[in-house]
């Protein structure tokens, strides 16, 4: 009898931890500190009037993410060199925890009226092609000033 009691006591306390357990991984997926991932990013070569596209999963635990998403370009090509470029968040309702999903676009070509100096800029290469390579490091800030980490997409040459 007392060794049911004692089996019972133990299977109690180990559904307790591990109820803990899982509600502790479930609160890590939203913290205050935005968290970002680098869901996809659609091509690793954009030629002329092409479209870079890269794709983020946020969460933030507040959902005030309707701040500012940074993005630092770290360019191999020529002269290396590294621009980061802030842009506005869309204000959108949100009540509490939040999943988004952020979706970057960027056209490459002289054609469209919105052209983004941000891909262009390029520098003629010794073949005398006008290319240009290297990589994005993104992250964003949420209205508290709480700052993401940083992901990076891998080598993207831009022709």
């Amino acid at each position: 009898m007392k060794a049911d009691k004692m089996k019972a006591k133990l299977l109690i306390v180990a559904v307790i931890l591990i109820g803990v357990g899982v509600a502790a991984c479930k609160k890590d997926q939203f913290t205050t500190k935005p968290q970002i991932k680098l869901k996809s990013v659609n091509t690793d070569r954009v030629s002329q009037n092409q479209v870079l596209n890269i794709v983020l999963d946020v969460t933030d635990k507040e959902g005030d993410i309707q701040d500012t998403l940074f993005m630092e370009r770290v360019r191999y090509s020529c002269e290396p060199s590294n621009e980061i470029t802030k842009y506005k968040i869309a204000d959108f309702p949100s009540q509490g925890s939040l999943k988004a999903e952020i979706d970057i676009t960027f056209y490459n070509g002289l054609d469209n009226p919105n052209y983004n100096a941000f891909i262009s800029n390029f520098c003629a290469s010794v073949s005398g092609e006008k290319t240009d390579s290297g990589y994005y490091k993104i992250w964003v800030q949420d209205r508290a000033r709480n700052v993401s980490d940083t992901v990076k997409t891998g080598i993207i040459v831009i022709e």
